[in-house]
This record gives C-alpha cells, sequence and structure tokens, in this order.
C-alpha cells in the first residue's frame, strides 16, 4: 500500500499545505478536524460543471481554433443530437458547423480542454447526452454542462503534481 502514497507538499505563503495522492484517484490533505479525503475525478467533474454551465449562462468560452477543421462522421441520431445543442456549445467555445449529410466540421474546440483529444470528448460528450435523454426534467444547458465536464475531466489513475492538487483543492472550496 505505501507505494501507492506520493506525498506533494506546496509552500502557501507562511503555511505548509500537504497533499497525499492515493493509486493516483483520491487526495488526502490534513485538515483542522482530520483529514479530507476527495476523488479527483469526481472533484474535477464538479469544477467543470460549475464553469461550464456559468460560461453557457454569460456566453464566456474561449474557443481554440484549430489550423485545418477535423471533419467528424456521425450516425444520423448524433448528427441531430449535436446539431441541435450547437448554439449551447458555441457558448462554451465550441466551434461546430454542418458540413452535409452526417458530417460536421470541428473549426476549434474550448481552450479549457487545453491538451485533451477534443474529438474524443466530442464522442463522449454525444453518448453522455443520450444516456441523459431520459431525464427531461433538467434543462439542455445543465445537461450539457454535466456531459461537458464528465468528458473532459481527468480520469481516475491520473498523477497530479502538488501544484495541481492545490489548485483543484482551491477551486473546489472556492
Amino acid at each position: 500500500m505505501a507505494e501507492n502514497i506520493e506525498q506533494k507538499t506546496i509552500d502557501i505563503g507562511s503555511t505548509d499545505q500537504i497533499f497525499f495522492q492515493i493509486k493516483g484517484r483520491y487526495i488526502l490533505t490534513p485538515v483542522k478536524s482530520g483529514v479530507m479525503i476527495i476523488d479527483q475525478s469526481k472533484a474535477h467533474q464538479r469544477i467543470l460543471f460549475e464553469y461550464y454551465l456559468s460560461a453557457i449562462e454569460y456566453h464566456t468560452g474561449i474557443v481554440q481554433q484549430e489550423l485545418f477543421p477535423q471533419i467528424v462522421e456521425l450516425n444520423p441520431s448524433d448528427f441531430v443530437l449535436l446539431v441541435g445543442m450547437v448554439s449551447e456549445l458555441q457558448c462554451i467555445g465550441w466551434d461546430i458547423r454542418p458540413n452535409g449529410s452526417q458530417t460536421v466540421a470541428i473549426h476549434g474546440s474550448p481552450a479549457s480542454l487545453s491538451n485533451q483529444n477534443f474529438r474524443q470528448v466530442l464522442e463522449n460528450l454525444i453518448q453522455e447526452m443520450k444516456n441523459e435523454e431520459a431525464e427531461l426534467q433538467e434543462s439542455t444547458k445543465t445537461k450539457i454542462a454535466r456531459s461537458m465536464a464528465i468528458a473532459s475531466a481527468i480520469k481516475p489513475g491520473q498523477q497530479m503534481n502538488a501544484l495541481e492538487m492545490q489548485d483543484m483543492f482551491d477551486k473546489l472550496f472556492a
């Protein structure tokens, strides 16, 4: 078990915040009442959900333009689903345009995705939206924000350095 725990310390002014990462999945940090355990994937999903919901609401998404648009072919139901939510996706930074029958051209992706495979994130987003179609009581904006958060969050097993853990901790409790 000890080989799966990594201690990482970060100096924050006059106090030191200590983080432990277990199996690349949980972040542990001491707090006044004991130890806090954070599921890093779920915490990141929550942070991203709030970010995407705000971006949709206030149209603040930043687009990272592609030098050459990526053409993605979709099945008919996925194409209809994606085209139906293009305006909301534009609010969070997607630049997706229909490009003929059942294909779309991706001219840009949200800058918040940084180094992620945006094509895979888009496919995961479509899958998540199909999984949530049964939940009619939620707004489309909430469904898109949730689906984007799930699709683009860090996955369990990803190693994080002390600064990344501190950043996640700060954003989670901001």
